[in-house]
């Protein structure tokens, strides 16, 4: 199988549901964006030596999946929303947000995007997430109602994360 198709090289592709759209719908920015994200998480991964840390990130890329069906399906055309991010993962993400924040100290300045390889990706990470956040709200999927939560939740996640994994901290 060839991976290239010549589909795209009118400047449209197609979304879930068989709708062409141009590559330069908002849509497209946001499960861009959110894939950039995966990537970027995926170098946090790579570069983390804690387990728990890498299977809940692990996790959290497949979800991110889901979160970008929710601005790649035309929905008059396609029904995913069994598909779609669940209030159990924000929820998911507030458990393990608490979890590391109890154990950090307090925050009392802003903090530097540094301090350690994981630190400074999961912070490229945190940034390429609010970007995502962003667009999302810049469209209106009605479906897609969990994953602005979740993309605002996830960008708190790995900010405690960069903290945990920040030397000296």
């Amino acid at each position: 199988m060839k991976i290239y198709t010549r589909k795209g090289d009118t400047g449209t592709t197609s979304i879930v549901g068989g709708t062409q759209v141009s590559k330069a719908d908002v849509r497209l920015d946001v499960y861009g964006t959110i894939d950039e994200l995966n990537a970027q998480i995926g170098v946090v991964i790579e570069h983390c030596a804690d387990e728990n840390d890498k299977q809940f990130l692990s996790k959290i890329q497949g979800e991110l999946f889901q979160v970008g069906l929710a601005f790649a399906t035309d929905w008059n055309k396609f029904d995913a929303s069994s598909k779609l991010i669940s209030k159990e993962s924000i929820k998911n993400l507030e458990k393990e947000i608490d979890q590391i924040s109890a154990t950090l100290p307090e925050l009392k300045n802003f903090e530097m995007p540094c301090g350690s390889s994981v630190s400074a990706f999961a912070h490229v990470a945190r940034t390429v997430c609010r970007r995502a956040e962003r667009l999302a709200v810049a469209v209106e999927v009605p479906v897609a109602h969990h994953s602005i939560p979740y993309l605002n939740r996830l960008s708190d996640y790995l900010f405690v994360l960069a903290r945990k994994h920040k030397k000296n901290s």
